[in-house]
């Protein structure tokens, strides 16, 4: 059987990040150095532990291709990503004050960084798809300058 190289690269990458990011929080736990109590360490950890089961069991049983269950899958995973990609943004940022009194292991200020990056371009990401969308919704509105420029 033949297995396309970019599904088993995309579970691959979902499931390091998710585990990335369970490492990242458990180990600020148990360091006991941040003094900031927080929704957002909760929710990265509870979305880390779901997609990693979530990315397991799909693995291991086929998705359904009716289109009512994804869309159901999609109406659940597209908010609860958009507020991880600002949990991790903000909280990882907001962490930088912080980690200055800290005795951090190499190990945690590398995962720090990666998620600071992951975080960036996931929010230019989400940016960019934004302009994309309105772009093709301003593609229908008739401006009348323009319209008078392209009959020239």
């Amino acid at each position: 059987m033949y297995y396309n190289p970019s599904f088993v690269l995309l579970d691959l990458l979902r499931i390091t990040l998710a585990f990335a990011m369970y490492y990242y929080i458990t180990r600020l736990e148990t360091i006991k150095c941040l003094k900031q109590p927080s929704w957002k360490p909760t929710f990265i950890k509870f979305y880390s532990v779901v997609m990693i089961i979530l990315v397991v069991l799909s693995t291991l049983s086929p998705i359904p291709d009716t289109v009512d269950v994804q869309a159901v899958i999609t109406a659940i995973t597209v908010p609860l990503s958009l507020t991880l990609i600002y949990a991790v943004y903000t909280y990882v940022r907001e962490l930088e004050k912080e980690f200055k009194d800290c005795n951090l292991s190499q190990n945690i200020e590398l995962v720090h960084e990666f998620l600071k990056l992951y975080s960036l371009l996931a929010v230019i990401g989400i940016v960019f798809i934004l302009l994309m969308g309105l772009s093709v919704l301003l593609s229908f509105v008739k401006f009348p300058k323009y319209l008078s420029i392209q009959k020239k």
